[in-house]
């Protein structure tokens, strides 16, 4: 019993999943209180609390972590007004601010799972968590653009929508889905909607060939014939490399007796 719990804190290690749990939350809230101006206003308080929770798992430096829940916080001050009040400069900057968090997020929590020199479920946790903010942050862009330049896509709900409907746009753009109920209508906007279906599948791609690698190599070094050196502070677990070479040589001397014997 004491070995399984081990093993499941050693594959938990890291903390991915509150943070999974929150990107889900955060999905399913967008699309059943953004028509109003409060329930807006409490999903960009959760969205930032996800910011905040995805740089303090994945960046060690305090340092680097403050500065980030400070820019937070302005940011989040700055979507508050322009929901309340209207005031569309100080949204436009705070999402931009958004974009900049998202980016040094997803950078921090992909190196975390491509340093991993094993696959556990909290690597996999991770991989998930970097989908769902890539989501997010083509969902941010399409936003500001639309912000920017208005009527850039067509299809969209209303000002009181325009969250669920870019999470959903981005959604089913970056799994190549592509219903077709929400479109851009110009040339900007499409460039970066085939960007992000693009850059969706690459990292699907290369994200499962890399956590496959992993585990490959690391079951190579476990059973004692190694297909990528081990790392340097890693040594190979008991009873595995040196009990396939003492059993080959056990094999061996019995060979080499009886050849003895019968001279």
């Amino acid at each position: 019993m004491r070995d399984l719990q081990g093993v499941r804190e050693e594959q938990l290690a890291g903390g991915f999943l509150p943070l999974l749990a929150l990107l889900v939350l955060l999905f399913v809230l967008a699309f059943l209180i953004d028509e109003w101006t409060a329930g807006r206003v409490a999903l960009s308080f959760l969205f930032f609390t996800v910011l905040v929770t995805a740089v303090k798992l994945s960046v060690r430096r305090r340092r680097s972590v403050l500065v980030v829940m400070a820019a937070s916080a302005l940011s989040w001050a700055a979507v508050v007004v322009d929901e309340i009040f209207g005031v569309v400069e100080m949204g436009a900057a705070g999402r931009i601010v958004v974009l900049a968090l998202l980016a040094f997020a997803i950078v921090s929590i992909l190196g975390r799972v491509v340093r991993d020199e094993r696959v556990t479920v909290n690597t996999v946790y991770g991989a998930i968590c970097v989908y769902f903010l890539l989501v997010l942050f083509w969902a941010f862009i399409f936003i500001l653009i639309e912000n920017i330049e208005p009527d850039s896509f067509s299809g969209i709900g209303g000002a009181g929508e325009e969250v669920s409907d870019f999470l959903y746009f981005s959604m089913v753009t970056q799994t190549t889905v592509g219903y077709g109920d929400i479109t851009p209508v110009s040339g900007l906007p499409r460039s970066l909607a085939a960007l992000e279906a693009f850059f969706g599948q690459v990292f699907l791609v290369a994200t499962v060939a890399r956590l496959v690698a992993l585990q490959v190599a690391f079951s190579g070094r476990v059973a004692g014939t190694p297909i990528f050196p081990p790392p340097a502070d890693e040594e190979v677990p008991d009873g595995t490399a040196s009990e396939g070479r003492t059993s080959s040589e056990r094999t061996q001397r019995p060979e080499g007796g009886k050849e003895d014997d019968h001279r």
